[in-house]
Formats: C-alpha cells, structure tokens, sequence
C-alpha cells in the first residue's frame, strides 16, 4: 500500500532517509524504530523496493512468517512495516559542500539524546550545562567568556584557555564573534555554561576559519561559559 506519492522519484537517489516503524500485525507493540539513511541501492529487499518509489511516499509493507527484510527480528509471525520515505540526494547534490553539511546536521539532530538535550533557536541548537544566576546578558554590556570551540568529529580548533585570558568585549557590538555564538548568548546568564551546536552559515560560512582550521561549509560545536557582565555599559 502506498501513499502520498509525488514526482521525486528514488530512482536517480545515491543517498535517501527513511523512517521505519515494525509492529506485529496483530498487536499495537513496537519492535523495531529506525530513522536511518540508506546510502546504497539495490543491496537488499528493502533498498530494492524502495528504490522504485518517491520522496513524501508512506507505505505499509506486510512480510510473510519468516522476517525476509530483517533477519535478526526474533519475531516469527507476519510483521508490518510503517515506511515514510523523507528525502533524497542526488550525486550531483552529494558533490555540493553545503548541502552535505546539510545531510550531516540533519542526521545529528534526529539522533535522540541530540534530540532530547538540545534546544533549536533561530538555527542554533543549544544545551544548558551548567545554570547560572538571574543576570542576563545584554547588549552594550562588557562580558567576559571562556569558549571552546570543535568541529563534530571532535577536533578543537580553539579554545580561550589555551591562551594568556578569556575573551572579553562589549555584547552586541558588530564582528565581536560569531553569528551564532551572540545568538547564543543572547539566551544566556552570568556563569552559566553552555553547549551549542552551530551549522556553517552561523559561523564560518562558505569560506572556512581565516587561519584554514575550519573547512568551508562545517557545522561546528562551542562550549561557552559567562564568566562576568559588567552592570552598566561602557
């Protein structure tokens, strides 16, 4: 049974997203969750009969008593999959820097402890370390922070502890910091720390870090922590 089907059709996909529920047909349990991406065609039953379908397409696919399209399944009675069919990428699209940043911050933030922990505001996700007091940043104060700053495979390109004292400038003012960095703080107290995860066009953008430690198109995470505020505004 399909539904929903349009003209994108998967046939041209090198790299497609699918969410998968599996359930007994007689029975409402849940046996198998699956959000996953399917970066092969033709490899197994499923990619095979997924590969004739369109993006936007849900589909129930009903197995006989022996599982053919998930063999480790302990269940041995006739199962139903719940298939929503999310989106595609081309070859040509896989080549395009940005948008396989996009299939990778897409791909993280589905992951659940991403998705439970983090909170996504004006495109940067955020997660509260440690709560501060009640004293909020604002702009035209003089703040002082430690920040550190990787990319997603754990690479620190920089790091305010590793140099003679934290950064320290007045908030709101233009070319501070990063883009996504101030809308951070914006949300931010005093000693509070906090950990944000920041796609490119929030920090270095299409061009990478000056210094060649950032590679163009990178979505990158920062920990930051509000060490002063100044009460008035200089």
């Amino acid at each position: 049974m399909s539904f929903s089907d349009n003209e994108q059709s998967l046939d041209s996909a090198e790299h497609y997203f699918v969410e998968v529920l599996v359930s007994p047909l007689h029975g409402s349990d849940t046996l198998v969750y699956i959000y996953d991406e399917f970066l092969e065609k033709g490899n197994d039953p499923l990619r095979e009969f997924l590969q004739s379908r369109s993006v936007g397409d849900s589909l129930e696919l009903l197995t006989a008593l022996e599982d053919t399209l998930n063999t480790d399944l302990p269940f041995r009675d006739t199962l139903m999959y719940h298939l929503r069919i999310d989106r595609m990428r081309t070859q040509s699209q896989l080549e395009d820097s940005r948008l396989q940043e996009l299939s990778r911050l897409d791909s993280l933030v589905q992951i659940d402890s991403i998705a439970v922990a983090y909170r996504e505001t004006d495109g940067v996700y955020f997660r509260t370390i440690f709560s501060g007091d009640t004293t909020r940043v604002k702009r035209g104060r003089e703040i002082v922070i430690h920040y550190q700053g990787r990319t997603l495979d754990g690479k620190v390109f920089d790091d305010s502890r590793r140099m003679a004292a934290p950064l320290r400038f007045v908030y709101g003012n233009e070319d501070q910091v990063l883009e996504g960095l101030e809308i951070a703080l914006s949300r931010m107290h005093l000693h509070e720390k906090a950990e944000v995860i920041l796609p490119s066009w929030l920090a270095f953008g299409g061009s990478g870090s000056a210094d060649g430690r950032v590679p163009p198109y990178t979505t990158v995470v920062y920990q930051i922590e509000v060490l002063e505020l100044a009460k008035d505004s200089l």
